[in-house]
């Protein structure tokens, strides 16, 4: 079944390399790299230097290739390559958790909020991929063990180790990470939105976490609130004085850490957050009208997002991805890659360069995952799984309140991956859902439509004892975050008693989620 695709931008018309030719320039690359020698790609190290960097790069490769080719051996590698990560954690500082770290930057050993968060979501797309397919969950992986353990394994680390540790430099004044090393500093900008990263796919995996996805959409608000509109493009810096303690100095963001950062906002547009197609559009702008140095034969970017600096930049990582919203990058970034593009960076860059190739073939047929069709006692807030779809350049998810999809209040297109959030869903209501996969050529595969229930409207009765933080005062504050907000935008009461005397405090929280 196909349906008209929402509008894309321009494709792709030439390419310098056919689409086979790449995929054994991957297959070699990667056969080169699968050694001691290399490291296995960067990812048997406890170093987070390498591993928190180009580790990650070589995990998302193989991920964006299975997804693309549903070739076995890649999901194998995959699996492998997590399990040399996870075989290196250690509590090497002895603060009670496991993680990773390095002494290549301080000169002394410091664990890094953006290396964890790279990490964290590589192995929560894998997770995502596990248990969206019965039969790869219940299969066997390299290690001897189904690949549903393994992912069950992957969770309860994240979970208990990985986010807590820096769960303490979270700022509730400042609504994003501090240096976990020196208090009271603000991170770059690359740091934050590594974790945010993270936070975004682990509020899918686990969606009783409920503090990812809101301290995920106020890390990336917070880089929105701070980009500069320079012509119809972006302008940002690498780090802000953003606190009374801060003395670093304020440059442009440079072209090695913008990636990153761009792939923060994709990350929050695929979440249904405060980035739009428009402005990620800008991204684009960006990269092809002030980075650009204006050459087709030998493309290369500016040191710096502004235009400034020498033009060392490479096409890399999340700048092919924009291709998707702003035309004309795919070319230039295909044609970096065949002349320059090395080690586990290019070989992510092949993958992504592989996804939106003109010569793909028609999608494949593909299943939906959750949730499930029939489900009930959903919440407002959800995660919606699907297998992926080989050869797609990228999903359109839609949903409806009727199996006509006349009544349409979901239409997403352009996500990257195979999953997508949906909030302010109504309660007690049965919606309808599909996904659309295509390829930069327009062809489209479009699934069944499933249906799901949401809960009825939930009452909260929550009490919490202050007796003893409230001893001896005569003003205490007490903060109430809630994180599921009621869909009708009503009330909220905190009933506080104090010496027998009631006191009530009634706000409606239709943005905030928190009162005082």
């Amino acid at each position: 079944m196909a349906i008209t695709l929402l509008t894309f931008s321009a494709t792709p018309v030439f390419a310098y390399d056919s689409l086979s030719a790449w995929k054994t320039r991957f297959d070699s690359r990667l056969a080169s790299m699968d050694s001691s020698a290399s490291h296995y790609g960067w990812t048997d190290t406890p170093d987070s230097a390498y591993s928190g960097w180009d580790g990650t790069y070589t995990l998302n490769a193989l991920y964006r290739m299975y997804n693309l080719t549903k070739q076995t051996s890649y999901i194998e590698k995959l699996s492998e390559y997590i399990d040399n990560m996870y075989g290196t954690l250690a509590d090497n500082d002895s603060d009670g958790y496991l993680s990773w770290g390095t002494s290549y930057y301080a000169g002394s050993y410091r664990e890094y909020v953006v290396h964890v968060g790279n990490i964290v979501s590589e192995w929560a797309k894998f997770i995502m991929t596990v248990r969206n397919d019965s039969a790869l969950s219940s299969a066997t992986n390299p290690q001897g063990i189904t690949y549903g353990s393994q992912a069950n394994q992957l969770e309860s680390v994240i979970n208990s180790d990985l986010i807590p540790r820096f769960d303490t430099a979270w700022s509730e004044y400042y609504n994003e990470y501090l240096d976990h090393d020196a208090p009271g500093h603000s991170l770059p900008t690359n740091m934050t939105i590594g974790m945010a990263r993270a936070l975004y796919t682990m509020a899918q995996v686990s969606p009783s976490h409920r503090h990812y996805l809101l301290w995920a959409d106020l890390i990336t608000g917070n880089f929105r609130n701070l980009l500069t509109t320079s012509g119809s493009a972006y302008t940002w810096n690498y780090w802000e004085r953003k606190t009374p303690s801060d003395s670093n100095t304020v440059s442009y963001e440079d072209w090695g850490h913008a990636p990153l950062d761009i792939g923060g906002a994709i990350y929050n547009y695929m979440r249904g957050g405060s980035f739009t197609g428009s402005e990620l559009t800008k991204f684009g702008n960006t990269v092809y009208s002030l980075m650009w140095n204006g050459s087709t034969s030998d493309p290369w970017l500016s040191g710096s997002v502004d235009g400034s600096g020498s033009y060392s930049g490479q096409f890399t990582l999340d700048y092919g991805d924009l291709e998707r919203w702003k035309g004309g990058i795919w070319t230039l970034y295909e044609k970096y890659v065949s002349l320059h593009a090395g080690g586990t960076r290019g070989l992510n860059d092949i993958a992504i360069l592989m996804q939106l190739h003109p010569g793909q073939s028609a999608p494949q047929a593909f299943t939906l995952g959750t949730p499930a069709n029939g489900a009930t006692g959903q919440n407002s807030i959800l995660s919606f799984q699907w297998q992926p779809s080989a050869n797609a350049a990228d999903y359109r998810l839609q949903v409806a309140t009727d199996s006509n999809f006349t009544n349409i209040v979901v239409d997403r297109d352009k996500l990257i991956y195979p999953f997508a959030m949906v909030q302010g869903l109504s309660y007690s209501t049965t919606y309808y859902w599909r996904v659309t996969s295509r390829n930069v050529s327009g062809n489209t595969y479009t699934t069944s439509a499933r249906s799901f229930t949401t809960k009825a409207a939930p009452t909260y009765n929550e009490s919490i004892d202050i007796t003893s933080q409230a001893a001896g005062k005569s003003n205490v504050v007490v903060t109430m975050r809630v994180y599921e907000k009621k869909s009708n935008g009503g009330n909220y009461s905190v009933n506080v008693n104090w010496d027998d005397v009631s006191i009530t405090n009634s706000d409606t929280l239709n943005g905030g989620f928190e009162a005082n």
